[in-house]
């Protein structure tokens, strides 16, 4: 019989069998494949050339025909024109031509004559620019596209005729196809681009960023006769594709783009070298590898009760994985080693779950807590690095939680490869103990990386995160100061709108100061002797020069935390949604007091500030309703004012309820006009009558031009639109006098009257009485 072959040659007979054939195989695949994909690589390159060097050219159209309607419509340049003024119509081209970087300017007579021009021009007189045909077209339609040879340079211009009201002359703006552009051009699209076209001595000329000797050889190659094989045949091998780019002179001028073989083809070659350079060296690999593994094959049977003892103490990484030939053994082996792993696996199973985050697989809140209180027992100093996702909750509604479960994955990934200890503390915060101390930059950096977009099943998810700091132990010295400091910076990140923060003891001072301030605007909005007052402060109507119309302001001056400005309790109310308690008590109040501004014979309107939240409630408006009626005020005692960046985040519900002040009879001012969003199709929306003025615009009106600039733009805006306008922030004569030049309706500020309470208010209507004060017949 024939003698068996050990089992090592049968193993290696196969493996490398199987390699060899399998690496042949891939070979024969990818060089066919890579010269497949080059040339479609070549023809979407020049189809891209050839979308982008078309758009360019229009591109450049688009700008010469508004640099020469902006020049044609100039008033000054139509009468130099029209009065053959030749110094004032050249240094207008001039200047013209200097701003907009135009290479050619210049104006004919509609006989065709050359009036001025900032390029040389035949020496004949004669512009040399078009032929009495394009120049009648132009005459006609008003204007015309032009491509042009002056002095054997090409030119992309168009022309538009002067207008007084009828055509008097023919103005030309361009700009010089020169190899600055087809150089731009080719950085973008990677390909040499050739444009050929005809001089002023019908010769043929050719502009191009190959060198002289290649540019015949590229014209010839046509992408129709490609060839793989052009690759060996040249170390200069080209595709083209010539196509017209305009047919506006007597011959066309054509573009020739051309792609260099060698450049596409030699990363293909140099990946087929590699994939048979792999391919051998996993033949070698698999050689000597297979006649390891053939060595290996048998098993001492000794061992196994050593392993028995060793898994029954738990040690359980110590167990030989190697193959035997004996069945038996094989068998009892492999018995050993599915009882470790089930052991072992278990036992994994329960520790991971107790000390990391279900979605994320980082470590949890109870496990860093226990690692950070061995540090801090320790003394040793160390920085806590605590990271926030921004809005996380509507992230959650926006793309369900399967989603963003699988982007926090990947964004704990990613935090997890900057070293270090990392967990997941609670829904949207993490905890980062990085190795070393991280100075700011670097967590610029870091903060930069971890926000990148994350792409979840063909969803891009942007994330927005704040990130704060602690040095312990001199920020904190135990677990619970760490996690409730870490609170505190969260939340003054949340507020300042910082990206990157670190503890600040003066952070601590504010939570705590707006936690004292919640805590006493309470009990100041049901104390009954509150220690909140309205002030007013009166507006001036520049049309009748009186005072009807006053605006009502909180104020609160606390007898433990003395006077807190209403930018600050304002702001934490609404966060600790108590604004719409304040608007009700300010609305009542104000109320009280116009009642009694018309008991005394002043008939004023007293406008009252809404926040959006407020404006959203349903109730608000059939309650202040019914508390008119209850004090017998008509409607236009009072009016409101809602600012602008307020009413942005939902326009069309605020427009909605906006609407249903306005049906009411209220008047609705859009307050500090100006700083938010405001466009036109967002005022078209809102139903308001008055636009008010942001006084940082007012404030230095008589000494700033732009501020005169924008004042003026916003009051036309508001006339086109049939709305009122209230300028704040007066401080001077001079704002006054322009204020009044300009046609604004109403005007308020420390030169008319600082706010005062109601009594000082009477005082001030009583000193003016001659000028403000109504008589009620």
């Amino acid at each position: 019989m024939k003698s068996a072959k050990p089992l090592r040659v049968h193993v290696l007979k196969l493996v490398l069998g199987v390699l060899a054939f399998s690496s042949f195989a891939t070979l024969v695949n990818v060089w066919f494949t890579t010269t497949s994909a080059g040339q479609k690589q070549i023809v979407e390159a020049l189809d891209i050339g050839q979308g982008v060097l078309r758009q360019v050219f229009n591109n450049r159209e688009s700008q010469l025909i508004s640099s020469a309607q902006v020049l044609t419509d100039d008033f000054g340049f139509k009468q130099a024109v029209a009065t053959n003024d030749k110094a004032t119509i050249g240094s207008v081209l001039d200047n013209h031509g200097a701003r907009i970087n135009a290479d050619l300017m210049a104006l004919v007579s509609l006989e065709g004559e050359l009036i001025a021009a900032n390029v040389a021009m035949p020496s004949d007189g004669s512009t040399a620019l078009m032929t009495k045909q394009q120049l009648a077209e132009v005459t006609q339609l008003g204007g015309s596209t032009l491509w042009t040879v002056i002095d054997n340079e090409l030119y992309q211009a168009i022309i538009l005729t002067v207008d007084a009201p009828t055509p008097i002359a023919v103005a030309v703006v361009g700009f010089k196809v020169d190899e600055y552009l087809l150089e731009n051009f080719d950085e973008i699209t990677q390909l040499n681009t050739t444009v050929v076209y005809t001089d002023t001595q019908r010769k043929e000329k050719r502009l191009s960023t190959l060198p002289e000797s290649h540019v015949e050889y590229a014209i010839d190659k046509l992408e129709s006769s490609m060839s793989w094989l052009a690759f060996y045949s040249s170390k200069e091998a080209f595709v083209s594709r010539t196509f017209p780019l305009t047919q506006s002179l007597n011959s066309p001028v054509d573009v020739v783009l051309s792609a260099n073989i060698e450049v596409i083809f030699s990363s293909f070659n140099q990946l087929q070298r590699n994939i048979f350079g792999i391919a051998v060296g996993s033949l070698i690999l698999a050689f000597l590898l297979s006649v390891m593994l053939s060595k290996k094959l048998t098993r001492p049977l000794g061992k196994l009760a050593k392993v028995s003892q060793r898994i029954a103490n738990g040690a359980y990484d110590e167990l030989s994985t190697e193959q035997h030939v004996i069945s038996e053994v094989e068998q009892l082996t492999s018995s050993f080693s599915t009882m470790q792993t089930n052991i072992q696996h278990r036992e994994k199973q329960i520790t991971f779950q107790a000390e990391h985050d279900a979605v994320t697989q980082l470590y949890n809140r109870a496990y860093i807590g226990g690692a950070l209180a061995q540090k801090l027992k320790a003394g040793a100093a160390l920085q806590i690095v605590g990271i926030n996702i921004k809005a996380f909750r509507a992230l959650n509604d926006t793309y369900g939680h399967q989603n963003i479960d699988s982007c926090l994955q990947e964004f704990a990934k990613r935090l997890a490869a900057l070293g270090g200890l990392c967990a997941r503390i609670s829904s949207s915060e993490f905890l980062w103990l990085p190795d070393e101390p991280r100075a700011e930059q670097d967590l610029v950096h870091i903060h930069n990386d971890l926000e990148k977009s994350i792409v979840v099943n063909a969803l891009t998810i942007s994330i927005k995160l704040a990130i704060v700091t602690l040095d312990c132990p001199c920020d904190a010295t135990d677990t619970i100061s760490v996690f409730r400091r870490l609170n505190i910076v969260f939340d003054e990140a949340s507020k300042s709108g910082q990206d990157i923060l670190p503890f600040h003891h003066s952070h601590e001072d504010k939570y705590l100061r707006r936690l004292s301030i919640i805590q006493h605007l309470k009990i100041a909005l049901r104390d009954s002797e509150s220690e909140l007052t309205m002030v007013y402060q009166p507006k001036l109507s520049l049309v009748n020069k009186q005072v009807n119309k006053v605006e009502g302001l909180i104020r609160w001056n606390s007898k433990t935390l003395g006077f807190v400005p209403p930018d600050e309790f304002i702001e934490i109310a609404e966060q600790a949604n108590l604004i719409f308690e304040i608007t009700k008590w300010v609305i009542q109040q104000v109320m009280d007091d116009v009642r009694c501004m018309h008991e005394s014979g002043y008939h004023i309107c007293a406008a009252i500030n809404l926040s959006a939240k407020d404006i959203m409630v349903p109730e608000l408006l059939p309650w202040i309703l019914a508390e008119l009626r209850s004090r017998a005020l008509p409607i236009n005692a009072l009016s409101f004012e809602l600012t602008e960046s307020d009413l942005v985040g939902d326009a069309q519900a605020a427009a909605q309820r906006l609407s249903e002040f306005r049906e009411a009879g209220f008047e609705v001012a859009i307050d500090d006009f100006g700083t938010g969003y405001s466009s036109l199709a967002y005022l078209q929306l809102l139903p308001v009558s008055d636009l008010k003025i942001d006084k940082s615009f007012v404030l230095n009106l008589a000494k700033s031009s732009a501020d005169q600039k924008i004042v003026q733009s916003i009051i036309a805006l508001a006339k086109s639109f049939d709305l009122k306008t209230i300028a704040e922030g007066i401080e001077d004569e001079q704002s006054l006098a322009l204020l009044t030049q300009y046609g604004c309706d109403l005007v308020q500020g420390y030169h008319v009257c600082r706010p005062q309470p109601l009594a000082q208010l009477f005082e001030f209507l009583a000193q003016h009485s001659s000028q403000f004060k109504e008589v009620q017949e």
